[in-house]
């Protein structure tokens, strides 16, 4: 009886291993697309942090040496140096602020999403 199977399956495994392999060579594909979608947005994220910091960071420095300016000007020293320290924290989260509620949004994202509702299973739904 063994004889009379294996004529039979071995087609079957021939191409049972053809199609297994063709599903594993387009699987490594869409990972390997995955990995490219993941690294551009690992990137996106690590720009947006840079800016975070620069913007946070220039704006401190710059109200800081203005105060810095106006207190050598006037002999006042650690007053307007102290107020433009404060400025520049209140300037720089303020910026900081703007840019995270505009995360995501870019040309065209805004009205593509403007007639989407979410449904009670929040999911979104055009209407």
């Amino acid at each position: 009886m063994r004889g009379l199977q294996e004529p039979l399956l071995k087609p079957m495994n021939e191409d049972f291993n053809k199609r297994l392999d063709e599903a594993l060579k387009a699987r490594a594909g869409k990972n390997n697309n995955a990995e490219k979608d993941t690294s551009a947005i690992r990137g996106q994220d690590l720009s947006q942090a840079f800016r975070v910091i620069v913007e946070l960071t220039l704006s401190i420095a710059i109200c800081a040496f203005v105060g810095y300016w106006i207190d050598q000007a006037l002999s006042t020293m650690p007053i307007f140096l102290l107020l433009g320290v404060i400025l520049g924290l209140i300037v720089g989260f303020v910026t900081v602020y703007k840019l995270s509620n505009n995360m995501g949004y870019s040309i065209g994202y805004a009205d593509q999403h403007k007639n989407r509702k979410k449904d009670p299973k929040d999911n979104e739904v055009e209407t």
